[in-house]
């Protein structure tokens, strides 16, 4: 029941988004295998764990949406060419690095899955630009991506009513959160997060009046806004939140220099913003502390310390080759305050202890190429293109700052990566979208040469 429940709320938010294609339709279903549905069950951390119901499902999905893909790549002409292509080298660099030192891991056939895992992300990106980011408008892509993120609140919700104790967990200072076993409380928030951004970017760009879509471009923005802003709250996760108002920002950061009067608006805004603040701080500072000391904070709740000790002494032990692909086993992993961590809580210091500086190196080019390309494009594009790609370029941003304190685009599978992976090809693709769209999500005419459209699958 559990796992229908899950895979029918993915694909109710396939059929929101307006996505009409196969490839799509995987990438949604793609998601589900990030929760766990068993109380009992861990992750997968050793072979054994393969035979477990939780184990098993995830397993399931993650296959039968792996082999959709490649069936789908293996049907454009062009499909090896795109992954082996100059853009992809870091990714290739990092996946064959990891594969040649696998044999270093606690737990090499774990490991080996989920460096799997990782190039499935990519191939998935792939196969989506090929099937339809490359044809079809900038701003609905968008919106497939952010609303396939919107199934995991969703599930929190239809989980807090059918299992709260897959969902609800108390923690220091009898504060409640959501997240727990069905899915990390920082994932929860990244994907509250993501969805936000998505609804804030539309009401902006449409507003409330002339809308040719009051569907997609008022009440589906407005539904997601709700049901996410809960759960976001629910889920407290102060990195969450730090990357919600990075993002924020990145959305509302005025375009060039502005005349008086809308340097008098956009001052008067950030004056009520932040007396709104000050004022509403009594109720702010407790979601935030929960329940523990402003001086916690300071060390990101421990994980400088943990960095520290791993840059003194994890990181010079194999500086070349690392200690091993995620170094996974219940029994391993690096010590600190006297248990085996197998997490650094920082996407490029884990890639460092992970894979040496060949795999760090790679790790960094992966996350800034992709992040200085969509910015010089937003930074380019026309006034009818500006939103869109700044849309794209804050999604990147914010999973670039989400890896500094979390899950991101290297280690243990989660949104963040497989998001960010289906998002490369079509951030580095050599003729990007941006000249036949316009903001309100119609074709218009483009100065830059393209194929004629083929129907969306």
């Amino acid at each position: 029941m559990d796992v229908l429940a899950a895979l029918c709320l993915a694909m109710m938010c396939f059929a929101l988004s307006g996505a009409r294609s196969w490839a799509y339709a995987l990438y949604f279903a793609s998601f589900v295998p990030f929760i766990s549905i068993n109380a009992i069950e861990g992750g997968l951390t050793d072979v054994s764990g393969l035979g477990g119901g939780n184990v098993a499902f995830k397993l399931a999905v993650r296959v039968a949406c792996t082999t959709g893909f490649l069936i789908l790549a293996a049907r454009q002409k062009d499909a090896i060419s795109r992954i082996f292509r100059a853009s992809s080298l870091p990714i290739l660099v990092l996946f064959a690095w990891s594969l040649a030192w696998i044999g270093r891991s606690q737990s090499p056939w774990i490991s080996l899955f989920r460096l799997g895992e990782l190039f499935t992300f990519f191939l998935a990106g792939v196969a989506l630009y090929l099937e339809v980011g490359r044809h079809a408008d900038l701003r609905k892509v968008l919106r497939w991506h952010c609303m396939a993120l919107f199934s995991l609140p969703l599930l929190g919700l239809w989980f807090v009513w059918l299992r709260p104790d897959l969902v609800q967990h108390t923690g220091s200072g009898e504060v409640v959160r959501w997240g727990h076993k069905l899915l990390n409380a920082n994932s929860l928030g990244f994907a509250c997060t993501v969805v936000i951004l998505w609804a804030t970017h539309e009401l902006k760009s449409c507003g409330f009046s002339h809308s040719k879509n009051p569907w997609v471009e008022q009440w589906l923005p407005l539904l997601t806004l709700g049901v996410c802003v809960t759960v976001f709250l629910m889920a407290r996760s102060r990195s969450a939140a730090l990357i919600l108002a990075a993002g924020q920002v990145i959305l509302w950061w005025p375009r060039g220099p502005l005349p008086v009067l809308r340097r008098l608006r956009w001052g008067g805004a950030c004056l009520i913003a932040g007396a709104l603040i000050l004022w509403q701080w009594p109720q702010i500072e407790p979601w935030f502390l929960r329940g523990e000391s402003a001086g916690s904070l300071a060390t990101a709740t421990g994980r400088t310390e943990l960095w520290q000790e791993l840059l003194r002494e994890q990181a010079p032990e194999q500086p070349v080759a690392g200690a091993g692909y995620l170094m996974l086993s219940e029994q391993g992993g690096f010590p600190h305050r006297g248990r085996m961590w197998t997490n650094a809580h920082n996407t490029y210091l884990f890639a460092l202890v992970s894979t040496g500086w060949i795999g760090f190196l790679s790790v960094i080019s992966i996350v800034l190429w992709p992040l200085y390309i969509s910015g010089r494009r937003a930074w380019k594009a026309s006034n009818q293109d500006f939103e869109d790609q700044r849309l794209l370029f804050a999604l990147i941003a914010i999973i670039a700052l989400a890896s500094i304190t979390g899950f991101g685009v290297f280690g243990f599978p989660n949104p963040a990566m497989l998001l960010f992976y289906s998002l490369y090809s079509l951030v580095l693709a050599e003729k990007q979208n941006e000249g036949v769209h316009s903001t309100n999500g119609n074709p218009r005419p483009s100065s830059v040469v393209y194929t004629a459209p083929i129907p969306v699958r």
